[in-house]
């Protein structure tokens, strides 16, 4: 993600970009393709290159430690959509002590033009109550970083885990788009033969405030990638597929 990051600003036109990676690997890698600084240590990057911002692009356990340390620098900063919600209270009440500081969780998806057409499509009127929520998202693990082994980074461990992180992922633009989950309840558990302590499939049910009634299935199974959305009315029926980069719209 933070190469992702990197090739974004430089496509905004920001002039001054550095990276800091604890990993050689990803260093020399950022340097040679990006043509930017990069730091081992933190302290030194942030002594040398003095930064107006920070971008968060960690395993998700450490995104409240570099939050913090953006506060305390008088950063802003953008962070990456995270699953651990330890401290995240505390976070958020530093950011409000500091309104001069722009602090971005990453929303992505809200941006992703397919969900912002089922948006416009669910709410200029026309669409009807929505009733009936069915959404699979899902990639197989070993394919989220086909260049190094799946097993040496954050998505193999229990705390940070592929799909569990996706899970609070794809919600934040379902609530986003169909408002909020009033009750929730499922299953999850590890199916298949990944060498990672890991739940591998999320089966989730929601009960939206509204009365919609949702399935979430999340997975690092699929083989075939999948974002599948079907989401229903009493006289209309929207369904995107991801991988076809179409949003239907059926009417009665």
């Amino acid at each position: 993600m933070g190469k992702r990051r990197v090739r974004n600003l430089q496509y905004l036109k920001v002039d001054e970009i550095a990276g800091f990676d604890p990993r050689a690997d990803r260093r020399d890698e950022a340097a040679s393709k990006y043509e930017i600084p990069t730091f081992e240590n933190f302290d030194n990057a942030l002594a040398s290159f003095r930064p107006d911002a920070l971008i968060i692009s960690t395993p998700p356990d450490l995104h409240v430690k570099y939050a913090k340390l953006a506060i305390s620098n008088d950063c802003h900063f953008f962070s990456e959509a995270s699953v651990v919600d330890a401290e995240m209270d505390e976070l958020i009440n530093l950011a409000r002590q500091r309104p001069e500081l722009v602090a971005a969780p990453s929303c992505t998806m809200r941006f992703h033009p397919s969900i912002q057409a089922i948006k416009q499509i669910v709410h200029d009127g026309q669409f009807g109550k929505p009733l009936l929520l069915t959404y699979h998202s899902g990639l197989w693990l070993p394919d989220w970083h086909p260049w190094e082994d799946y097993r040496s980074f954050y998505v193999a461990r229990r705390i940070t885990g592929a799909c569990r992180e996706i899970v609070p992922f794809e919600l934040s633009w379902l609530t986003w788009l169909l408002g909020p989950v009033e009750f929730v309840t499922g299953m999850r558990g590890k199916l298949s033969a990944l060498d990672a302590d890991i739940d591998d499939a999320y089966q989730v049910l929601l009960q939206f405030r509204s009365g919609l009634l949702g399935h979430l299935l999340v997975d690092v199974i699929a083989r075939a990638p999948v974002r599948s959305f079907r989401l229903c009315s009493a006289t209309a029926t929207i369904e995107w597929d991801a991988m076809l980069k179409k949003v239907r719209l059926y009417t009665a």
